[in-house]
Parts: C-alpha cells; sequence; structure tokens
C-alpha cells in the first residue's frame, strides 16, 4: 500500500469509475447525508459508508483517501400494513470511498 502523500488525485466522476478497486485521495467539501457522509469535490460526490467525519469537518474542505468502490445503498421495503422501512426508493449504485480516512493536505 503506498503511503498517503504518493497516492492518485481524482476529481471527476470519470477518473474515479476508472480507478475503481485503487486507493486514491480526493480534495473536496465534507458533507453529512442520510446515507452517510461525503466528499464533494465538483461533479464528483463520493460516499464514506464507513465511518462518519468528524462534526467540525462538515461544510468545511479536506483532503481524503480511501479505496474506491461502488457503494448499493439498501432499497426501502413497504410492509403488508404499508409502513416503509429506511431505505432508498429504487436500487441503485453509487461511487464510495471505503477506509475513508483524512489525510494531511498536499499540493
Amino acid at each position: 500500500m503506498a503511503t498517503d502523500s504518493a497516492l492518485p488525485w481524482v476529481a471527476s466522476p470519470d477518473e474515479a469509475r476508472a480507478a475503481l478497486g485503487s486507493e486514491v485521495r480526493v480534495r473536496g467539501t465534507v458533507r453529512r447525508e442520510k446515507l452517510g457522509d461525503s466528499i464533494q469535490a465538483g461533479d464528483l460526490n463520493l460516499i464514506c459508508p464507513d465511518i462518519q467525519l468528524p462534526d467540525e469537518l462538515v461544510r468545511q474542505e479536506a483532503v481524503v483517501a480511501g479505496t474506491l468502490d461502488e457503494f448499493s445503498p439498501p432499497v426501502a421495503e413497504v410492509a403488508p400494513d404499508g409502513s416503509i422501512s429506511q431505505g432508498v426508493a429504487t436500487s441503485s449504485s453509487r461511487l464510495a470511498l471505503r477506509n475513508c480516512r483524512i489525510v494531511a493536505d498536499s499540493p
């Protein structure tokens, strides 16, 4: 495994898809979402499903590293009584950063 400072940068959805399965770095704004924290870098949005990032980083720019993967959130289910479980409306996948961690800022 490369040290964090040697990891390649990704900055777009196309770059992220091309690097699926690889460890990378991303610079972006930390967001708190229902499915977990995410990093927003322009058109690139990566969910960090494994951890919750520190509260003081929400809405702040940060550099994170992790392994690019696809994440399929659970689909909500409707029970016979009409109640709906937690989850998304339809089956979908999105880009994720597994083992997401904050790293020292690099140029």
